[in-house]
């Protein structure tokens, strides 16, 4: 989040005013969470229209159930979906507020935008995404059945996104490459603390097993007999 704000921080006002930052905040524990770091730069974090929302129960890789409450919460027609270690620069947001007033024939997913990686190398992201939020319903959301174990939430919703005949998939990374723009900018779990920043201790909780097996033999089985759950937000939340 430190490298998050650090990025926000350098967009023009006139960017600035056409964004929502909404954080979920995915049960952080006490002293650790979205809100406490917020506050510890406030000076730096004031200027930015951010709005936090906690989930009060800790759920194991609740990363469907996370987005489906950012989507639910969201009061601009259009969502940009991001990742924590993900950040995007500010010729990269421009490039993302162009694709508001864009026409297409049908109502468009823009995904897999170019990602560049601490190591070095390219390759598109297959979760960050820009829909609009009834798109997004449309296509069912996340299907909160795959909450409890890790993996294939990504291709599980966009497998719903290409099943709707409504939704015009749009990959974006060949169009960055040619246009010039800017990569997003993924970062690893040990990359350096951004200067003029307070950052919170580290928190080292229990790690979470990734058994990714689980997951894909249930997209297996959903994809097969067309079973998609649509019992959404199956936990309470709070705005902080």
């Amino acid at each position: 989040l430190a490298h998050q704000l650090k990025s926000w921080s350098s967009y023009g006002q006139e960017v600035l005013d056409q964004i929502q930052f909404l954080i979920v905040d995915d049960s952080s524990a006490p002293g650790h969470t979205a809100a406490d770091f917020l506050r510890a730069n406030y000076d730096l974090s004031k200027s930015l229209d951010i709005v936090i929302y906690k989930i009060d129960q800790n759920l194991m890789w609740n990363i469907g159930g996370a987005r489906n409450l950012g989507f639910w919460m969201a009061n601009t027609p259009w969502i940009f979906m991001s990742d924590t270690d993900t950040q995007v620069a500010p010729e990269t947001m421009n490039y993302i507020l162009d694709k508001l007033n864009g026409e297409t024939e049908s109502p468009p997913v823009y995904t897999f935008f170019q990602r560049l990686r601490d190591a070095g190398f390219k390759k598109p992201h297959p979760a960050i995404m820009l829909i609009r939020k009834v798109d997004y319903w449309r296509a069912g959301g996340c299907d909160e059945d795959f909450v409890g174990s890790y993996g294939w939430t990504d291709p599980h919703f966009l497998y719903k996104v290409k099943k709707d005949s409504t939704l015009h998939l749009i990959k974006t990374h060949k169009e960055m490459d040619k246009l010039g723009i800017p990569p997003l900018h993924e970062t690893s779990d040990d990359i350096e603390r951004p200067d003029g920043i307070f950052c919170l201790e580290k928190f080292h909780g229990e790690k979470a097993p990734k058994e990714p097996k689980k997951n894909e033999a249930k997209l297996n089985k959903k994809s097969r007999d067309g079973k998609w759950s649509n019992e959404v937000l199956r936990f309470t939340w709070r705005k902080v």
